[in-house]
């Protein structure tokens, strides 16, 4: 069992990374905390990161936990507030902005969107807005691709969409 992180959190988000556990963002009460911390198994102990999920990035409202997700131990978020792809310098404790997301995450505060590493991608669920319609879709990110190339349509679902967590995190669209 793990010993008590420093920080109570809620609405938090977790991911491995060099070998050690992470849990990013939250809140704390009415309180919004932009910190994280990192579980080190060797020394059994929490270390708090300060600044890792930066209070610009988070409406001033209840949001969903932050949207991040781990490609190639390279960490990956969404900011909501910008709707913009990013990614973790670990070394200067720094996000980079890369580019805009297919899906309004700012629309309902992070809720209703999915982010996930698959293979060598990052995905994007979320949907387009018709009149009177809701169209499901999963978008795939690319980092190693160039320009315009780096994203991709996956599907269009009239359904939803179905998460199959036995077989490596695969989406299939109904």
């Amino acid at each position: 069992m793990l010993p008590d992180m420093n920080t109570d959190r809620k609405c938090c988000s977790g991911f491995v990374m060099d070998g050690k556990f992470h849990v990013i963002g939250s809140q704390q009460q009415s309180i919004i905390l932009n910190s994280g911390e990192v579980y080190d198994p060797a020394m059994k102990t929490w270390n708090l990161i300060e600044d890792m999920w930066p209070k610009k990035f988070v409406p001033s409202t209840q949001v969903a936990p932050p949207l991040i997700a781990v490609l190639n131990n390279q960490l990956y978020g969404i900011n909501i507030i910008e709707n913009m792809l990013m990614s973790y310098d670990k070394e200067k404790n720094q996000w980079q902005l890369l580019e805009k997301v297919p899906h309004r995450a700012e629309n309902t505060n992070g809720w209703g969107l999915g982010f996930k590493a698959v293979g060598d991608e990052l995905f994007v669920i979320g949907g387009a807005r018709g009149v009177g319609l809701f169209l499901p879709q999963i978008h795939a990110y690319s980092p190693k691709a160039e320009g315009s190339e780096r994203w991709s349509i996956i599907g269009v679902a009239r359904g939803g969409i179905m998460r199959d967590g036995t077989r490596g995190g695969s989406f299939s669209l109904k």
